[in-house]
C-alpha cells in the first residue's frame, strides 16, 4: 500500500485548506485504499481564486511573449519530470491504466511545450507564405 496524500487548494499562488475546512477522501477504485485527503472546495473559495486570477493578470499581461512561454515551458519541462509520479496518482485515484495516466501527463506538458514555443511567435501578422498558396 503507498502513503495517501494529503492535498490542499492552491490559490493566490500558496497551498490552503478549503475557506470551510470540509475534506473529502478519494480512495483507489481498486483496492478500496485511501489515496488522498483532499480540501473540497466550494464557491468561496472559486470566488477567492478568480478574484486572485484577475488580480495576477496585469502582471502576466505586461511580461513579455518570450517571458510567458519560458514560463509554460518550465510546466511542460516540470510535467514530464514528474510523469511517473503524477501517471501513478492518477492511476490509483481513477482506476485508470498507468500507461494511460502516465500519457495524460506527457499529453500536457506536450500542449504546454506547444504553446510555450508559440508564445512569441504570434503577432498581428501573417506568414510570408508566397503567391503560389493564394490560388
Amino acid at each position: 500500500m503507498t502513503t495517501a496524500v494529503t492535498v490542499e487548494l492552491f490559490i493566490a499562488g500558496q497551498s490552503r485548506p478549503a475557506a470551510s475546512g470540509r475534506r473529502f477522501a478519494s480512495h483507489d477504485p481498486a483496492t478500496g485504499d485511501l489515496v488522498a485527503d483532499a480540501a473540497e472546495g466550494d464557491a468561496d473559495d472559486i470566488a477567492a481564486a478568480v478574484t486572485d486570477a484577475h488580480a495576477a493578470f496585469p502582471a502576466w499581461a505586461a511580461r513579455t511573449p518570450l517571458e510567458r512561454g519560458r514560463v509554460m515551458l518550465s510546466i511542460a519541462r516540470r510535467l514530464t519530470e514528474e510523469a511517473d509520479r503524477i501517471g501513478a496518482l492518477e492511476c490509483r485515484d481513477t482506476g485508470k491504466p498507468l500507461r494511460i495516466a502516465r500519457g495524460d501527463v506527457l499529453g500536457a506538458a506536450r500542449y504546454f511545450e506547444y504553446y510555450g514555443t508559440m508564445a512569441d511567435k504570434l503577432g498581428a501578422e501573417t506568414v510570408p507564405l508566397g503567391d503560389r498558396y493564394l490560388s
